[in-house]
């Protein structure tokens, strides 16, 4: 029993350090008797304590304005016309599908993106609850590490996939201790986990090796035990490796993708400092007290100050030794259960050389180190610590087994300082100008189909689609539309194009005024050659730094030559004569007269229309065509041939319409388009009107 005692489970709640009753021996994957800590507290203490910090990050979250990546996951859950859809648009995301098939349904039923938000929130107050109800440390622990940054601003308030990877390793930690048990359901739970993001697939992999060498190790010589739980076993690995290999092949970039297209192969010394400093980063958020707080840290920041550099700060040169030192205490907390040293280590290794080949990453990336940390110590508990025969040799160890918490807490305590600092920073200032944009749009122009929208910088503008509700935008960078972006290598573009020119093409093919969105400011040279209007500046200063500046082109038809429906060409129309008032006249005329028209189809059908009407030709026309023929007589008197006779203009042949007779007869009941012929009558409706005419014309 001596080679099993590492391995020997423990009950997760156990007081660290606690002798154990070993009159029955522990099998691996079998729970200890003895109740654990958080079976004493009051049983409704965690889902008060859940419930009071989802109330608190939903007020924090509707002071928050989410930024462009945040609404670009809304976006594409948005455009995806199936779930099935998701799968074709996330291969330029870089991350696998299971964030974006949770807000699908959200963004199918409303188009606004704070279900998103609200979604997020009960996300992270679920991972919050599972750790205050299942956590193996003291109360004050499980409350300062539910504070923290990560858990409680990082991965909260901004609305990312990183909440769903947090509630999911609590639930790997919950069901851990009974692992063989029920390994199937904590095989599940890591298959979903690696449908979250890359950063929680390395730790799955990491997870799937210890598991695979721990199985038959603790069962060395207990067939018979290892019998009753092989089938499950086998069945939960092969669920992980399932979820391992399509999230994998969900992430695979393709070969036109814009984002993290290089692999950084050769020693670069700057590089490797830069991620040593990662771990500063992780284990000590401290960001600045300014508004520009984000993704930084106030430690590395005093580190580049110029001498003299404050007690605290950490130039580059030292990341490394500090990196050394944060890893080196971190293996101390294993030190009375060394299984746990080995994920903790090959899962640091392995996330910062995924942070120095491929994609160095920001806060949000380095700090699933700290989060590898303190699963491994949640995991750490379910092992025995071990002994030796001989008491003094282990007095130092259980010493600092039994104070190992106190460091936690006061690593946590340093976590809810940044939290404090980033809370109160997001409350007073906004984070993106994106959101007042957006509301913007929305409240002074509420029919936004009579305009087309269009803006440049893709990446930055998308934040305004999604809080304006739009159904597409043109992206003038691009060239096209659309609304959730393609990461492909047009993502990010910095060129500048000619606006102005894109603009007028674009409001010519869509016959529409434009509204521009635009993430900079138009110069002189630029207003004068748009020709438009400058609406309204979102520039107050915000934490990312998006700022937006709105313009809108009034777009002008020009009046091209309107064209008779008596002779099939244009009409000679004198310069003074308005064409629009022409033809509104007739429109208006037409639809008086409607009524009567279709009661007459109804009662003759539509080939008696000219014998029903003849009469009331003769009497109103015959004056009219007398003064044709005469206009026609003076142009020819003039020197005109037949062709420029026929130019008559349109007040001469309607000029003593007075009933409108004419008018109601060749001009149809809808509105006719300057410069398009109306095709509604047919041709040979068209050819009675024309014999009925003209017949006494004099050419």
């Amino acid at each position: 029993m001596r080679r099993l005692h590492l391995l020997a489970v423990s009950p997760p709640g156990a007081p660290v350090g606690q002798g154990f009753d070993t009159s029955r021996p522990a099998l691996p994957g079998t729970r200890h008797p003895r109740s654990p800590a958080w079976s004493r507290s009051p049983a409704f203490l965690p889902a008060v304590l859940a419930l009071a910090f989802t109330v608190a990050l939903g007020a924090v979250m509707s002071r928050h304005e989410m930024w462009r990546d945040e609404i670009m996951a809304w976006l594409l859950a948005r455009d995806a016309a199936t779930p099935w859809q998701v799968f074709s648009l996330i291969k330029y995301e870089g991350h696998p599908g299971l964030w974006y098939l949770l807000i699908w349904p959200l963004a199918h039923l409303s188009w606004n993106p704070a279900w998103m938000q609200a979604l997020h929130a009960l996300i992270a107050g679920a991972a919050v609850f599972v750790l205050l109800r299942y956590g193996p440390f003291s109360w004050a622990v499980r409350v300062v590490l539910a504070l923290g940054y990560f858990l409680a601003y990082e991965w909260a308030v901004i609305s990312r996939n990183y909440a769903v990877s947090v509630l999911l390793l609590f639930l790997f930690c919950a069901l851990y201790g009974d692992r063989w048990r029920r390994f199937p359901a904590l095989a599940l739970v890591l298959f979903l986990l690696c449908h979250t993001n890359v950063h929680s697939l390395i730790m799955v992999s990491i997870f799937l090796v210890v598991l695979l060498v721990e199985f038959p190790v603790a069962y060395v010589g207990q067939w018979d035990d290892a019998h009753r739980f092989l089938g499950r076993v086998i069945l939960g690995f092969f669920i992980i490796a399932a979820g391992l290999v399509t999230a994998v092949v969900q992430i695979k970039p393709p070969g036109d993708s814009g984002t993290a297209r290089e692999w950084v192969y050769e020693w670069q010394p700057e590089r490797f400092q830069r991620v040593a400093s990662i771990f500063c980063r992780a284990y000590l958020p401290l960001p600045a007290d300014r508004l520009t707080f984000w993704n930084g840290n106030r430690l590395l920041e005093a580190g580049h100050a110029p001498p003299p550099r404050p007690w605290f700060a950490v130039p580059l040169e030292r990341t490394v030794p500090v990196a050394a030192c944060i890893l080196g205490v971190g293996c101390l907390f294993f030190l009375k259960r060394p299984w746990m040293v080995v994920p903790y280590l090959l899962g640091s290794v392995a996330l910062s050389v995924f942070f120095y080949v491929k994609y160095f990453g920001s806060l949000r990336n380095h700090g699933f180190l700290f989060l590898l940390f303190l699963v491994t110590v949640w995991l750490s508990t379910c092992y025995r610590p071990w002994h030796t025969s001989r008491s003094w040799i282990d007095i130092l160890p259980d010493w600092w087994d039994r104070h190992r918490m106190k460091i936690l807490l006061v690593l946590g305590l340093v976590h809810v300082w940044g939290t404090w600092t980033a809370v109160r920073q997001d409350w007073r200032e906004p984070f993106s100008n994106g959101r007042a944009a957006g509301a913007w749009i929305r409240a002074v122009y509420p029919d936004r189909g009579q305009l087309v929208f269009a803006g440049d910088q893709a990446a930055v503008v998308s934040t305004v689609v999604g809080y304006s509700q739009l159904d597409r935008i043109f992206y003038l960078d691009r060239k096209e539309f659309g609304a959730h972006l393609k990461q492909d290598r047009r993502f990010g573009a910095v060129a500048r194009p000619d606006v102005p020119q894109r603009v007028h093409d674009l409001a010519a093919r869509e016959g529409k005024s434009v509204l521009l969105v635009l993430s900079y400011r138009l110069s002189a040279e630029e207003m004068a050659s748009l020709g438009g209007q400058f609406l309204q500046a979102f520039d107050a200063p915000s934490v990312i730094g998006e700022s937006y500046y709105l313009y809108l082109y009034a777009w002008k038809p020009s009046a091209p030559a309107a064209t008779s429906l008596i002779w099939d060409r244009p009409l000679a129309l004198q310069p003074e004569q308005d064409v629009q008032a022409v033809f509104d006249r007739g429109h208006r005329l037409a639809a008086d007269r409607a009524p009567a028209r279709d009661q007459s189809l109804d009662r003759h059908g539509p080939n008696a229309v000219a014998q029903d009407r003849r009469p009331i030709l003769d009497a109103s026309f015959r004056r009219r065509d007398r003064n044709v023929a005469r206009h026609a007589a003076e142009r020819r008197g003039h020197g005109q041939n037949d062709d420029e006779a026929r130019g008559a203009t349109v007040e001469e042949i309607f000029g003593d319409d007075q009933n409108g007779t004419a008018a109601s007869l060749l001009m149809p009941a809808r509105r006719i388009e300057i410069g398009k012929p109306d095709l509604a009558p047919t041709r040979s409706a068209h050819r009675r009107f024309r014999l009925l005419f003209w017949r006494d014309r004099a050419w």
